[in-house]
């Protein structure tokens, strides 16, 4: 089998295993992939706790603090592929 089948083939077998995995666990594999993209952000969860409510909020990244607010229907993870760029040159919140 020559080097392109081979990568076709496994590319397939993924591609398949990943849609089965999304039928038969949707929410654990909806957890997967918003840890994998906060990852790949330089993200991590943490929590405020505000008139006894906990708020959890996504950051990471370095200097000046930027604070990304969502509208009514949003939440955290809205902003992930932004942060990803701006982890670089801010502290993101």
């Amino acid at each position: 089998m020559s080097a392109g089948k081979l990568a076709l083939a496994i590319a397939t077998i993924l591609l398949a295993g990943s849609a089965l995995a999304a039928r038969v666990a949707p929410a654990r594999m909806t957890r997967l992939a918003l840890w994998a993209e906060r990852r790949r952000c330089r993200l991590h969860l943490a929590h405020a706790r505000v008139d006894g409510f906990d708020m959890p909020y996504l950051q990471g990244g370095q200097g000046e603090p930027l604070l990304l607010l969502h509208g009514f229907a949003g939440d955290k993870d809205n902003f992930t592929r932004v942060a990803r760029y701006l982890t670089r040159h801010y502290r993101v919140l």
